[in-house]
This record gives C-alpha cells, structure tokens and sequence, in this order.
C-alpha cells in the first residue's frame, strides 16, 4: 500500500484526470473529476415495487428526502411521471406527462395509474420514468433524482443450476442429479410453484446390424420449495443416448391462445442442453455439485463417484487449482469391489424422472428358422420385453479439502486416474468460497453517534504488522459518486480475472466409434483429431482444458467420437493465463454496527449546546492516513470529529507479507446534535455583488424554541439592508430560516460568523410552552470573491532545445506587465513546463476530446481531435483503457450522429435535407474524418464511396472543385473561409481525397495543374525570432496556423530532416493557447494534427531538461523520461515582474507563461 498526494493548483483544469499506477509489468488506471461544486445536504431517493408485471394496473411508489444524518427533510416535492422518452421518437409519439406537486416530510407515498401514462396500452416495453425533484423549505435547495422501472411479461425465472464453467454433460452410468431454481422477476425465492421438468432423451443403437434411432419424452411435474428449488434426478444412462434436453415450464401460467393479448404474461420456460461424456472403456468418474458457497477455514468433504466394470484398484489424484494457479496436489489409493456398489444409495438422492424405456430383446443368433422342410410350420420365438436399466457398478470416494482464504471467491477441483492401457479418466468441478480475506480487517468507531468536536475511538484490527490505509468521509461526498471506490467485490473481480481460461474448438477423433454403433471394419485405436470434423461428445482432454490446463501428453485423453454429420474444424486453442497483479491472495470482513444488549441501536442524549464556541472546521475528508497494527494486529487512536453535522463513513484496506490484502466493511458514525446552524452560501460571488445568505436554525427538542440569530461584521462584506440580527421560533423537529443580503468588498476567500442561541423572551413563539434548557451554536464559513470585469488572458508559448542554444543553453526573459485598465488584485500567472509539445492538449482531454453534439458541422468539429488523440497516445504507448474507452464511445455517437445530416446521394450539410444541397467543404470534412476514424470504429464503406463519387461528379473543367453549399459556422473553414477562396477548397478537397484513397488519378492530376497557380499564394516566408513559417498576406492567423501545420505534414510525410521542422513545430507552439489548441476550430483541427504527428516521432528521443526560473518565480523543474508527460505547473508570486528562465540538457520541451 503507497499513499502518494498531489496538490491541485489554484486554477486546475475542470473534467476527468487521470492516475496510472505501472508495477514494470501492467498497467492500471482510474480516473476523478475536478469541479466546482457543493456537497450536497440531503439525498432525494425513489423506491419502486421489487417487480411489476406487464399487466399491472397500478404501482406503489414511494420518494424519500433525507438529510446526511438521517432526519427527514421538508419542502415540496414536484414529481413527474411518464413513460421512457427516446430522444429519436420524441416528436410522433408522445406519451402524457402526470405532474403532482405535493408537500414532503421525509417520504411521500403515492401510486401510478398506468393507464393514464400510457392510455391505449401500446407501450408495454417502455420503462416507467419518475423524477423528483424536492425543494427545501425556507432555503430554496434542490435536489433531483430520475429513477426508471422496467415491467416484465415474465412472473417467474426458472434456471437450471449448472457448475461455474456452464459444463452441460452427462455421464453414462452415474446419476445426474440437477436443481431448477424458481424465483420471482426480482430473484428472490418463489416457494409453492408447479413446475413440469420434461426429459427428451434421444438414443442411437445397432443391434444385430439393424440401426435404431428414437427420441422418447418423459415428463413430470413438482413444486418448488421454500428456497424456490426444485431438486430432480435422470435414470443413469446407457451409452448410447446421444442427448438430452430438459425443458422447466410453470404450469400456473400457461398461455391462453383464446385470451392472448401483446400485454399478456408469457409462460415462463427454460431449457437446458446435455451432452454425453465419452470413454472407450466406459469408465467414467463424477463430481457432486456444491451449489453454495463454502465458508472459509472449514473442511470440505467431496463425495466422487466412479465406475467399473470388475473390481480394481487405481490411484486417484487431484488438484486445487486457483487464480491460475495449483494451490495443492494430493492423491488416494482407491481399491473397488463390485460387491461394494453403491450405485443403489444414490436411486432416490431426488425426486426421480423415470426415461426407463420398454426394450424389446433380441433373439439370439442361434434362434432362426429351421433349416429343414418343416420350416414352412415352424413359428418364431417371441422376443422377451422388459424395463432397460444400465446400472454399471458405481464407486464412491470423499475427498477432503481444507478451505483457506487462498481459495476465494472460487477454485477448481480436478479429479483423473490413469488405467492401465493409458486411458486417462477425468472430471473437473469449480466451486464456490465465500468472499473472505486471509487477512481479517475489521474498522470500528468507538461510537455510532457523537457531538462535534468531542472524541470518539477509532479501532483497526487485522493480521499483525500490517500496514493500513485508513479513510473516513463525509458521507455527502459519496452522494456525489460513489463509483470508483475500492470494495470487496471489485477486488475478487480482479481475483477471478487471474483464473487462467482454456478456450478450444470441438474437434473429434475419427477413428474412435460412435457409441452402439459400432462396426467391425473401424479401427478402434486412438488417432489425432480429423480435420473437418466435430462432436457432440466430451471427453478427459476437454475436462482439463475446463480446469485451465494445456495439455501434452502421451496418455489417451482425447478420445470423443465424431457425430454422424461431421461439421467443424480442426481444433484451434486461445489460452488466457493469469494476470500478476493483485495476485496477493486475502479476504474477510468484520462487524460495524454498535448496538445495545438487545440490538437496538444505543439511545444517546442530545446535547443542545455545541462544544466548541464557534464551528470553523468542515472537511470533506476527515482522516485519509496510513498507519502500521501492533504485534496483536490492532491500531488505536483517539480522533476529534469535525463540526459538520452529517454521518462519517469509514473503512480500512490492510496488507502485511504474510497474509496479504484485506479490507474491511464500511463502518459509520454520526455527528449530530439536537441544536445548530447550517448556511447556504453560493459557491462564489463577483466583488461589489449583493447575494443572500440563508442562515438556517435545526432544533430536534421536544417543545418549540424561542432563538436569536445574529451574523458578526467582518473584513470582506458589508451588510447591504442594515439587518444584522433575527428572532425565530424553530418548532419541534423542523427548521426555520433567516436570509440576509451581504455585499462582497475583497477579492478572495471571506469569512463569515453567524451565531444562534435561545432568545432572552419567548413571544416569538406565541403562548406555546417552550423548551426550558438554553440552546446555543454558531458557525463559521467561507466562500470565494472574485473580481469583476472581464477575464483576459495571455499566454507566450516556446517549443525549446537547449542543445540548439548558445552554449547548449536556452535563455529566455519575459515582462510580465499589466494593463493598465487591470481590476485590481485580480492579477495572476504561471508558468507550465512539460517534455511533451501536446503536454496542454492532454491535460485539457476534456474540452479536446469530448462528446459530439450540435448539427452536422459542430459535431465533427468534436468528433476527429477524439481519433487524434488516440492516434498520439497510441503511437507513444500511453493509450490507457479509459481515454480510449471515453473516445471511441465519443466516435460512435458522433458517426451516427452524423448520419442524420446526410442527403439522399451521398452528401453532408449541416442541417441534412432541411437545406437545398450538400456542402463541399463539409463533404469532405466528413469524408477525410470518417475515413481516418476507421482505425478505431467500424464506418460503412459504401458512405466512403459515396462522398467520394458526389465530390468528383461536381469537379470543374479546370480541375477546380466549386465551393458549393451553405456553411453556418465559417470559422470551422479556418483557411478556406470566404467564398472567392477557390483554390483553398480545391486543395482541401484534393487532400480529402487523397487520405480517402481515392483511386481515379486523373482527377487528383486535375487538381494539381490548377493548384501550381495557387501556390504562388503561399509563397511568402516569415523569419521572425527564430521562428520560420509560411504566410498568407491576405491571410488571418487562423489560415497562417493552418497553413503551416500543412508544411508540417508534408515534410513529415517526405521525411525530411527534423532540423528543418522544428522552426514550423515552434511557431505552431507559439500559437497554442492555454488548453492546447489555436485560434479556431479547424486550424486547431488540422494544427493537433501536424503537433501530434510531429510530437510522436520526437516522442522517442531521450530528454533529461534542468530548467531554472528566477525573477517572480524562484523555482527549478527537472524533465525526465519519468514525467516528460507530465504538465508541470508553478504560480507566480509576484505580478508585475520578470521571469528569467534558462534550460540545459538533452531533448526539447514547451513552455508556456500564462
């Protein structure tokens, strides 16, 4: 366990950030949000029924209020309810909206009339949409909340149980004993069901040279027990049944063909597929399924039965194998007398599905007719007829296991024995453990409620010597998101992920027989699969590969005959090992909860008056530490509570290198007094500005309270209407406010104090008796003043080598002056300093890399800087799963977005056939964009071939393309903006078709002959400061940037030397503004696209930069290869002021001064 921290600067940047753990040999990210934000008060939650059926006419719902510490909240409620609306339907199909508004104390119960929803009964797919909304009393605070219930045509679930790797096989000669779990549409138990469980066995057999196929249906019905099992069991079967389908169905719903409905409930069924397992000398052993999971530190009894045609002895050996790995081995000597079947014990283990069938038995050879001429008198024997049963006889072993820590969440058992002509026979179970951690951490307050600022216990126990993480929050922070938290049940995903995966094909033996098929000119020996064939059968190499092995053997294990249809291929493998990280096994967690010696939760006396004379301290995070437990496992400390009112949640994760991980439940406390004051503030307000604050006084004593509330003057405001002061009477359990108008005098953080205690007389109450003991708290709290005006900002950006410089050394000052219309103290700067040159456009992924929305021209303006990034981090290995996760989802929903501005031939514009004709430019936007995102989602060729054909069906005869088309948004031309810019949109659709692999090269030679001309246009060459980059006169910024990131693709493209790049990278950088793009959408489009492609060859260099500042700022930043990605960020301390910045070393790096 590492604790690391890294200090936000003032300004960070708002969205996703990213943190990335490398342990050498994986690499594993997650990510937070950084926003503004206020912690919410209270919580707002809707409960439906546990499941609604499709033909329901009403539905209970209940909305609660609730505030962190568990008192209910008043205000009004404004609930909406609907069915689901899809944004693609919304304009034909709407459905009624029911609005209600109502006043809520804590809950508020009311019922839906489903037809007033959804009055002619046509959307019984649609889910049911309720949101609430709860407006606090006296404060204005909302909350909302949008809950959805899906109905379901099923009233019941029925599921054969399985084992773990969904083997579904049975093997001839030992009981199949299986259950059918009947549960409700919410999976709990439904007990007292009829069920029917039929069986289709389908048999194949030769008997005297004559072929015999039948499938024949057993049925019978049961009722469900009290956990809503049905326990069922098969005859053993002979060896020539070659398959079985079970099929459940509820008997209490069976469909009505007379009353159906599209609303009627279906008639729940399942079915469940058997396959026989093979051996050629039908010897078979089988598992018992445990279909619960086993408590750790217990012994586990395994019962295995087998069977055997004769006595034998055989050495049974098996395997513990969990998270890719064999945790123990062990064998038995098993010794097996045909008088010591057992075959007969097992008859009635469950409630039996008789599929014996009636069997006519052959005459023996010997009876024929006579040969004689009294044959034609003769009559032939009768063949007997009797119940078949094949009962081989049957063995059983127990094989004992202890269940440790080490085994959770799961383990395989795997079972074989070798006979003597080398057959291997094998069975393989996965079993279940209970989620425990060797390493048994329990957290625990002393305390489940206290006052604020008194002391309470905190208790951590767990192996000794373990090192601890402890964490306890505000519980309003995991009202905000709770998602990325570690607990019990990702962890053991990452444990079940190790489990190593064996996947094959089916292929089969063509050399082995197909049970009672048998045929004197088939050979019987062993031989390796045929190509194109297949089966229906399992076998011993299949239950290996279950268990997760790859097996190379000389033994026979692949032995499973072909079916009669062939089908198949040659076998093919995909072996998956397991992962190392996490591989520390641990598990088990401990109580939390304080109760009394009956279990009721302890009554504690309220106190009225708060400890500390003025609350200041409301942390959103109370204790985030790492601590070491004693030689007895236990960590002790006495901690303060902070002065919010709310609940605290805490929790410990522990390691030691004996039993490793561990992490303990989630342990709570609450702060809570009967008497306080809580504010609501705005998060920050504009210097000069008049805001409210609404002071709101608590009271949870028996009788109404009389109270003075007084706000003390302070540096930072004024009061703006001269009202300082308030009485109040504050009824039993309730709250009541008082608002005051503030206005701000300081830029920055500001104070402010309110006090509230029992008032001196009691009128303000009226003649109702009052609480007699005095009450008292107060309160202090801050908030953020900015300046007014308007922000401006300026950034200077240098892409630097030092090697480059004179004395291999980069020198550079700026002037960090002032205008003189500044807002005073509104004044700020700060340097960033990265060995990236794309450092500014990852740190700001969320405004490059974002959702796409807005009509046709917006949305691709958002969607192609998605595939750019992934192109950059793919190239330099820093790809994580949850960038590229985030942009290929933001690819998607861009390309269908896209499609909705499509004309009939082909062709884009910004609002689809809403106008009279596609656009050029955005065609091929389109195009060179759809075309390029191919790498990473999958695009319709025909859409590609299309564009392509609309565009060149529209070229001129001087190879020009016309600019045809409306474009609403002309900044997303960058360079080609203006409508006499022919041979701008002739290159920039040339160029389109080129990255399209356009094949018709007369038209590409077309273009150009007509853009030799153009050229000239660009001809001129500025040197300014270094820095050497094309130029249009005529030009604006946008098109210099965009022109130039051009030169920087051709000359990359060509492979020219990076010396002669590098003054075009720098002026590209020298344009960057703070969030890593340009001045407009498209030269940032077309610029990110030169940077990236640049910044991923220069990538691979080796960088070790010193860097020095000096002036405002006395700091030195050292790039490395460790964090040349990294955006290194140091504030100013001083504006006005001189920055002198000087850099030695190896490699090149971006500055920027903001």
């Amino acid at each position: 366990i590492q604790q690391l921290q890294f200090p936000l600067a003032n300004e960070p940047s708002l969205g996703s950030w990213i943190i990335s753990v490398d342990n050498g040999k994986s690499t594993q990210s997650t990510t937070f949000e950084v926003q503004e934000y206020e912690l919410p008060k209270f919580d707002v939650s809707i409960t439906f029924p546990p499941y609604v059926l499709v033909n329901a006419k009403i539905i209970p719902v209940q909305v609660c209020a609730k505030y962190t510490y568990g008192e209910p909240v008043k205000g009004t409620l404004n609930l909406n309810t609907s069915l689901e609306i899809y944004s693609y339907s919304y304009s034909y199909d709407r459905t009624p909206i029911i609005k209600n508004t109502v006043e809520i104390d804590g809950c508020y119960n009311y019922t839906i009339n489903v037809s007033s929803i959804d009055p002619d009964h046509n959307y019984y797919y649609r889910r049911i949409m309720v949101a609430a909304n709860v407006v606090e009393d006296g404060t204005g605070v909302e909350k909302s909340t949008t809950q959805y219930l899906g109905r379901t045509f099923s009233p019941l679930n029925l599921n054969f149980i399985t084992d773990q790797n969904q083997r579904h096989y049975f093997k001839p000669g030992l009981p199949f004993n299986g259950k059918l779990k009947v549960t409700n549409p919410d999976n709990t138990p439904a007990e007292g069901e009829p069920i029917e469980i039929c069986a289709t066995v389908s048999r194949k057999r030769v008997t005297n040279y004559w072929l015999s196929q039948r499938t024949v249906k057993y049925c019978k019905n049961y009722t469900s027990d009290a956990k809503g099992y049905i326990k069922y069991a098969l005859e053993p079967q002979h060896v020539d049944s070659i398959s079985i389908e079970l099929e459940a169905k509820s008997l209490k719903y069976a469909r009505d063909p007379n009353t159906y409905s599209p609303g009627s409930l279906n008639q729940p069924t399942t079915n469940l597929y058997l396959n026989p397992f093979y051996s050629p000398s039908g010897s078979f052993v089988q598992l018992e399924t445990i279909d619960k999971p086993i408590q750790c530190g217990t012994q586990k009894n395994v019962r295995l039965l087998f069977t055997s045609k004769e006595n034998t002895n055989f050495k049974l050996n098996y395997q513990i194998i969990s998270k890719g790995k064999v945790m123990s081995i062990g064998s038995t000597e098993v010794s097996f007398d045909t008088d010591d079947d057992v075959s007969s014990k097992f008859e009635n283990d469950n409630d039996l599905i008789n599929t014996l069938e009636t069997q006519i038995v052959p005459i023996p050879h010997s009876s024929s007719l006579s040969s004689s001429s009294e044959s034609s008198s003769s009559e032939f024997d009768c063949p007997e007829t009797r119940d078949f049963r094949y009962t081989p006889p049957v063995g059983e072993v127990h094989i004992p296991i202890n269940v440790h820590a080490s085994l959770s969440p799961s383990f395989t058992l795997l079972v074989f024995y070798v006979r003597e002509d080398r057959e291997t026979v094998a069975a393989a179970e996965q079993i279940e453990v209970e989620k425990c951690f060797k390493n048994k951490v329990e957290f625990e307050f002393e305390d489940s409620e206290k006052q604020p600022g008194s002391q309470t216990s905190v208790r951590v126990t767990s192996s000794p010597h373990s090192m601890c993480g402890l964490k306890i929050v505000d519980k309003s922070v995991s009202l905000l998101d709770s998602s990325d938290q570690l607990s019990k049940d990702n962890i053991f995903q990452h444990i079940e992920d190790m489990n190593s995966n064996y996947y094959s094909s089916n292929p089969c033996n063509e050399n082995t027989p197909q049970p009672g098929l048998q045929s004197s000119s088939r050979s019987s020996d062993i031989g390796p699969p045929y190509p194109y064939s297949s089966s229906s059968y399992v076998d011993s190499l299949g239950t290996f590969q279950d268990a997760g092995y790859l097996v190379i053997s000389n033994l026979i294990l692949f032995t499973r005959p072909c079916s009669n249809n062939g089908g198949g291929r040659v076998p093919s493998y995909q072996f998956q090992s397991a992962p190392e990280f996490l591989s520390t096994p641990a598990l088990a967690f401990g109580p939390d909860v304080r109760a009394g010696p009956d279990g009721a939760p302890i009554k504690i006396q309220l106190p009225t008056t708060s400890i500390k004379d003025v609350r200041d301290y409301f942390p959103e995070t109370w204790l985030f530490q790492m601590q070491k437990t004693g030689p007895n496992g236990v960590f002790m400390s006495k901690e303060t509570l902070p002065d919010t009112i709310t609940e605290w949640e805490g929790s410990a994760v522990c390691i030691n290198s004996k039993d490793g991980l561990g992490l303990s439940d989630v342990s709570s406390i609450k702060g809570f007094q009967a008497f306080f004051i809580s504010f609501t503030l705005p998060i920050s307000v504009i210097r000069s500005e008049e805001f409210t604050v609404i002071v709101s006084v608590f009271s949870y004593v028996d009788n109404p309270l009389p109270v003075t509330v007084s706000l003390e003057q302070s540096k930072g405001f004024v009061v703006a209407n001269d009202s300082t002061s308030g009485d109040l009477c504050i009824q039993p359990n309730t709250s009541n406010s008082i608002r005051l108008k503030l206005k701000a005098t300081t830029v920055g953080k500001v104070n402010i104090t309110v006090r509230a205690e029992t008032a001196s007389s009691s009128q303000v109450c009226g003649k109702s008796p009052v609480y007699s003991s005095f009450a008292r708290d107060a309160i202090t709290q801050s908030f953020d003043v900015e300046a007014e005006g308007f922000p401006n900002e300026k950034v200077h950006s240098i892409l630097f080598c030092p090697t480059d410089g004179k004395n291999q050394t980069f020198s550079k000052s700026y002037d960090l002056k002032l205008p003189e219309d500044i807002i005073p103290d509104s004044a700020r700067a700060f340097v960033d300093i990265t060995g990236n040159i794309l450092g500014p456009s990852i740190q700001n992924l969320n405004s490059l890399v974002s959702l796409p929305t807005g009509c046709g021209e917006q949305n691709m303006v958002k969607f192609t800087p998605n595939y750019l990034v992934l192109d950059f981090l793919n190239d330099i290995g820093k790809l994580t799963d949850d960038i590229k996760s985030m942009a290929i989802r933001n690819l998607n929903t861009g390309y269908q977005r896209e499609l909705n501005y499509r004309h009939y031939d082909g062709s884009f514009s910004a609002f689809g056939e809403s106008d009279e004709t596609g656009s050029m430019f955005l065609t091929a936007f389109v195009l060179r964009s759809f075309f390029e995102a191919q790498r990473y989602i999958t695009i319709d060729d025909s859409l590609l071939t299309d564009m392509q054909k609309w565009i060149t069906d529209r070229q001129q005869t001087d190879g020009c393309f016309p600019n045809v088309g409306q474009i609403i948004d002309t900044g997303i031309q960058g360079g080609l903006e203006g409508e006499r810019n022919q041979g701008a949109i002739t290159a920039y659709v040339a160029a389109s078709l080129l990255i399209s692999k356009y094949q018709n090269q007369t038209v590409i030679n077309e273009v150009f002959d007509f853009d030799i001309g153009i050229l000239k246009t660009i001809k001129f060459k500025l040197r300014y400061d270094g820095i050497e980059y094309y130029r249009n006169p005529n030009g604006t910024k946008a098109t210099n940037i965009e022109t130039v990131a051009y030169a920087v693709l051709s000359n990359l493209q060509l492979g020219n030397n990076k010396s002669d790049i590098v003054p075009l990278v720098r002026y590209l950088t020298s344009n960057l503004n703070p969030q890593g793009g340009f001045s407009s959408t498209q030269d940032t489009v077309v610029g990110l696209h030169a940077v990236s492609n640049f910044a991923s060859l220069v990538y691979k260099d080796p960088i070790n930069i010193h860097v020095s500042i000096s002036g405002g700022l006395q700091e030195t930043v050292q790039i490395t290869e460790g964090n040349k990605l990294l955006v290194q960020r140091n504030m100013v301390s001083k504006v006005p002021s001189t920055l002198n910045i000087q850099a030695q070393g190896q490699g090149c790096g971006l500055l920027q001064v903001n």
